[in-house]
């Protein structure tokens, strides 16, 4: 447990960090930046759990951070906001029935740079806060996230990663209103 969180801070440095195993937690207080100013890297595995306020993927400019969350009970959970490629290039990517949550503000590549997105797969839940039902239809899930659409799932019949926009309710992906 720590106030703040960063992996990949000072410029020129990469930074790793891993999160694996069930009783495995790492919780901050406030901002957990991955690739701060250089190149950071969260992996949560195994059923560890990871939890704070606001996260950073690709915090300032010229930084690179990537986050894997993989495998049943593998948790990052956000109490505010989580934001994938801020300045920098972010990527976020969810599998084996790894679970990400954000309760307030989800930002996917907040200047439209190109430089921000998430990959779903293998049963990877992308939880969003809302007070109401936004598993009609996709449309109204990606209605809850600021900046772009950059979900991309994984498509077993193309053997490649495919735009959410592209996808088929109940073929490709799953929208639940817990």
């Amino acid at each position: 447990r720590n106030f703040y969180g960063y992996i990949g801070y000072e410029s020129g440095s990469t930074g790793k960090v891993t999160v694996d195993g069930i009783g495995s937690i790492w919780m901050t207080r406030n901002w957990l930046y991955i690739g701060d100013v250089s190149s950071g890297r969260l992996n949560v595995t195994g059923g560890g759990k990871v939890s704070n306020p606001i996260g950073y993927i690709g915090y300032k400019p010229g930084s690179t951070g990537e986050v894997t969350v993989n495998g049943i009970g593998s948790t990052w959970t956000k109490r505010w906001d989580l934001h994938v490629g801020y300045e920098g290039n972010g990527t976020l990517e969810i599998t084996d029935d790894g679970l990400v949550g954000v309760a307030a503000t989800l930002t996917i590549d907040y200047g439209s740079d190109g430089n921000g997105f998430i990959s779903m797969g293998g049963g990877g839940m992308l939880a969003l806060h809302s007070d109401e039902d936004a598993s009609a239809s996709l449309g109204d899930f990606l209605e809850l996230i600021s900046g772009s659409d950059a979900i991309y799932f994984w498509n077993d019949s193309a053997l490649n990663w495919a735009d959410i926009t592209n996808a088929t309710l109940n073929e490709d992906y799953t929208l639940s209103f817990l």
